[in-house]
């Protein structure tokens, strides 16, 4: 073999295999004709991973799962001076993927949502990932005035791969204990952790083989894989923090705090392009 453009093609069909991310794929696929003829033609993130329910949760079936979003910074190179976009995706139960919004939990492949279509010329951008979320998905019952019913429930949660295949991992929430609760997949339960109750979490985050959960008092829990658990505090309460996020740069959890003079301004937040015009 002469080259990196010579490989066998079951090898480039490897590597594209254990890509994850779109964006690294069309770079990918982008390096010369031999590479794209070999590489998967679209992004198949792998199916949503599944746990089981807290004993309490009053969910019902075998159908609590995990999905995970990112956000991504896309800034485009051939434009000057460089424009940017803010992003959010999330991987479906199925694999698929779908634009969500930035601020909830809404994405487009929901009847009756839509967003704008927008053409970026990737090879020419700049592709960054800013943030990972993941959430754990159920069904959940519940007494209506003409009945029992169900209604599909998300609540935000902490995740940690323990294996490069993705097979085992674990989880960190709030699902349904009146504090945390962790799953191991090599144990196939949840434990709740032993701490005081609180206010509800506001961010939650894995990082260096630890957990990281932000509350809304602005008090932070550190919890180990083996459940000890220690706090402090580098937030302060202020009515105008309207929610708190953990983002990973490089070699630091950075703690970012969304403040608004009022509710209003949160719900429906004003976008300001370079030239201060309101969008």
């Amino acid at each position: 073999m002469s080259g990196w453009s010579e490989l066998p093609p079951e090898i480039i069909h490897m590597i594209s295999l254990r890509i994850d991310n779109p964006f690294d794929l069309i770079h990918f696929r982008s390096v010369c004709s031999w590479w794209r003829s070999c590489t998967l033609q679209t992004f198949r993130p792998i199916p949503s991973l599944r746990c089981p329910l807290p004993p309490d949760a009053g969910g019902c079936g075998d159908d609590c799962h995990i999905l995970r979003s990112r956000v991504y910074l896309v800034t485009s190179l051939s434009h000057d001076p460089p424009r940017f976009w803010l992003f959010k995706l999330q991987e479906e139960e199925n694999g698929a993927l779908a634009l969500q919004s930035l601020l909830n939990r809404r994405t487009s492949s929901q009847r009756g949502v839509s967003y704008p279509s927008l053409l970026i010329d990737l090879l020419n951008s700049q592709v960054i990932e800013l943030v990972q979320e993941h959430v754990a998905c159920y069904t959940y019952w519940c007494d209506l005035f003409d009945g029992p019913g169900s209604s599909k429930c998300e609540q935000p949660i902490g995740f940690m791969r323990l294996d490069g295949e993705n097979k085992e991992f674990m989880a960190l929430g709030r699902l349904s204990f009146q504090g945390l609760g962790m799953y191991r997949s090599f144990e196939d339960r949840w434990t709740e952790i032993e701490t005081t109750s609180g206010p509800f979490p506001d961010g939650i985050a894995s990082f260096n083989g630890q957990f990281y959960v932000i509350d809304t008092a602005g008090v932070t829990k550190v919890i180990k894989p083996t459940l000890e658990l220690s706090s402090f505090r580098r937030s302060r309460p202020c009515r105008k923090t309207r929610k708190r996020w953990f983002v990973k740069a490089e070699d630091k959890l950075l703690l970012v705090e969304m403040c608004t003079r009022n509710l209003e301004e949160y719900r429906r937040p004003r976008m300001i392009d370079s030239s201060q015009n309101i969008i």
